[in-house]
């Protein structure tokens, strides 16, 4: 009966062992999983911001294209057709253009490249011209706006 007794509190022993060794893997392989994912998420938008980042020069030369003076219609409408698929292209993508004129200068968002003196209707602190846009790729920042800035 004593052997009997050894064995059983060896084999709940051994069980409890198991068990934890088995709970243990288990939490190993979640957290391998979880970091995984976070990795290949991050491993893609860094793919999408340097395609992102090596397109918007061909976005600003559109804008530049679509703003120039021209007598031919049919040319400045090809221009703008192509900026609007540029465009949603990008926003399929989840990149946005970030609001700068009139709002209050962000370093977190914008490059203050110029001082101008405030005016009334634009206190210090404000953006006062965008000399480049900045964009954001979902929440990140991925160009960040280049600004002027009333002093």
């Amino acid at each position: 009966m004593a052997a009997l007794k050894t064995k059983l509190e060896q084999a709940e022993k051994k069980l409890a062992e198991t068990k934890d060794t088995l709970l243990r893997t288990a939490a190993e392989y979640e957290n391998f999983r979880k970091r995984s994912a976070r990795e290949h998420d991050a491993a893609f938008d860094n793919g999408v911001s340097f395609a992102v980042n090596t397109l918007l020069p061909v976005l600003d030369t559109l804008e530049i294209a679509a703003d120039a003076p021209t007598a031919d219609e049919s040319y400045k409408k090809g221009v703008t057709m192509t900026l609007d698929k540029c465009r949603e292209a990008f926003g399929k993508m989840g990149v946005s253009e970030i609001e700068a004129q009139g709002k209050p200068f962000d370093p977190e968002l914008h490059a203050a490249v110029l001082q101008q003196p405030s005016t009334d209707d634009m206190p210090s602190g404000t953006v006062t011209q965008v000399m480049q846009k900045g964009y954001l790729l979902h929440d990140k920042v991925i160009r960040h706006a280049a600004v002027a800035v009333a002093e």
